[in-house]
């Protein structure tokens, strides 16, 4: 098996949702696969010294430390290849009783998916939900019906995936998947099962791959001892939408476009626009950006008004608006050629109103920009990929409080989420003289980019932490050879109250000449 090949499949692992946040496990993984590819069997006592950093003296007869972590680590990896991993074609692991990585080709053959119709609309995953009565009596069909239209309701305005309306009558002497995903080309099964217990109803959801038959989410909600008011119906929504079909983490999302990936055939083209930007909600880097701009533009090019393809152009603009890759030229003229056609197209949809208000910020108009920021609630409060943006968006214009609070809920709505929502949130606690939660915000940002840097060698250095300071400085200048200039271009188009905050930020960068 290719190293370079077993590499990418280790990066893929330790840049994973699963692994982002383990760094002792991260660093057991790393140093065990490069042991065995080096050719060499580690001991416990090496494994301890060099990968998890014990004094050498360690002593594995005494300490179980060694044998702790691996158990740890085995488990993780069950867990990655699980989810994340689960169609990844080279699987690593560490079988029990050693401490030698192990390298397997996984070559399933998937079944075929349904063959697709083509679309002038770019296309996510289709999902049927499907409402079950489990309680004792089974009389109590009238709720869970009632409560499976109300969220097919509110799903219907999202954007980015499809929600099917079902008979619930006819669903109960139907069988999935063979007649329910035949008949409606659904890729998931997402079950609402109602269950009572003496006071309360419980909501147990449990998402199902159409193809594979795999359970790939469930959980469980109290919805207490009547039909649940407004807010707790719209928070368990909210929830549940995001895990499952939020466009930058959503299981769903991210299961159906690695299957695509997976097949080894072309993926049909009204599905590529959705399916090529995983890479880059999976790993934000330059590079997927890219590759997610050209398939997009692409798109547009044949089917000017696809209504997703243009909310994605506009987005790509926020993008490259806020981390500078530099691939699109006149971002304005971009970004209002996408608006129009949106509010030709979809005048109704939260996310013509979103990127309406980002484009009114640029050119200044603060007030109307916040007017049709607020629009975008209104239609649509329970997406929380519209809701961090709202968030950036009211930061921007200079709403620091009421920004936060949409970005903190988006991060406290679950706990899956990407990592760059720290990012604002550091800010915003810069900016209000908490530093110490401003660090911890800071050390909680993964994704590579120049933003991460800045903002860590600063808030350490704010906090008098000179040292892991002046250590993030050192890597920044090592990174970015020409941070002067991207320094100057980072805050370029940003409003006059944001770069005030983030010049004062650059002022606790390490002003000590760098060896």
């Amino acid at each position: 098996m290719d190293a370079i090949e077993i590499r990418n499949e280790l990066k893929r692992i330790l840049t994973s949702r699963c692994f982002r946040s383990r760094r002792v496990l991260r660093n057991f993984l790393a140093y065990v696969v490069e042991s065995n590819l080096a050719g060499h069997t580690p001991s416990q006592k090496e494994i301890a010294i060099q990968a998890l950093r014990q004094s050498i003296d360690f002593n594995d007869l005494e300490n179980p430390l060694v044998r702790i972590q691996a158990g740890r680590l085995r488990k993780q990896l069950d867990e990655y290849y699980a989810n994340e991993g689960y169609f990844n074609t080279i699987r690593i692991s560490l079988p029990r009783g050693g401490y030698q990585a192990k390298f397997t080709a996984h070559l399933a053959n998937y079944p075929a998916a349904y063959e697709p119709q083509n679309s002038s609309l770019s296309l996510g995953p289709n999902l049927i939900c499907i409402p079950r009565d489990f309680t004792v009596n089974k009389a109590h069909w009238e709720y869970i019906a009632c409560l499976s239209r109300d969220y097919v309701s509110a799903l219907s305005k999202f954007s980015f995936f499809q929600v099917l309306f079902i008979d619930e009558t006819t669903v109960q002497n139907s069988s999935w998947p063979h007649d329910l995903a035949k008949k409606h080309h659904t890729d998931f099964g997402l079950f609402l099962d109602l269950y009572k217990n003496n006071t309360t109803y419980d909501l147990k959801t449990t998402l199902v791959h159409s193809v594979t038959m795999e359970v790939v989410w469930a959980k469980s909600f109290e919805l207490g001892s009547y039909y649940p008011p407004p807010p707790l119906r719209d928070r368990v929504f909210k929830q549940i939408t995001h895990e499952i079909l939020s466009y930058e983490c959503g299981i769903a999302q991210n299961y159906w476009a690695r299957y695509w990936l997976n097949l080894n055939k072309p993926i049909p083209p009204q599905y590529q626009t959705l399916v090529m930007v995983r890479p880059y909600a999976w790993n934000i880097t330059a590079k997927n950006f890219h590759t997610t701009l050209l398939v997009c533009e692409e798109r547009l090019r044949i089917f000017p008004n696809d209504i997703n393809a243009l909310i994605m152009s506009a987005d790509h603009c926020r993008i490259e608006y806020l981390l500078k890759y530099n691939y699109t030229t006149n971002l304005e003229k971009k970004l209002r050629f996408s608006v129009e056609q949106l509010q030709k197209n979809a005048p109704n949809n939260a996310y013509t109103y979103l990127f309406t208000a980002f484009l009114y910020m640029i050119e200044n108009e603060n007030e109307a920009a916040l007017q049709s920021v607020e629009k975008a609630q209104i239609l649509n409060p329970l997406d929380t990929h519209l809701n961090i943006l709202t968030g950036l968006l009211y930061m921007s214009l200079g709403e620091w409080d009421i920004g936060a609070t949409y970005v903190k809920d988006c991060i406290e709505i679950s706990s899956t989420y990407p990592d760059w929502y720290h990012v604002p949130l550091s800010i915003f606690y810069y900016k209000k003289n908490r530093y110490l939660e401003a660090i911890q915000e800071a050390r909680q940002i993964k994704f590579q980019h120049l933003w991460k840097s800045i903002l860590r060698s600063s808030f350490y250095g704010v906090n008098n932490l000179n040292e892991k300071s002046l250590k993030e400085y050192k890597n920044l200048l090592i990174e970015h050879p020409d941070f002067d200039q991207q320094q100057i271009a980072l805050t370029h188009n940003f409003t006059n109250n944001a770069q005030a905050v983030i010049n004062k930020i650059w002022t606790h960068l390490p002003q000590k000449p760098v060896d």
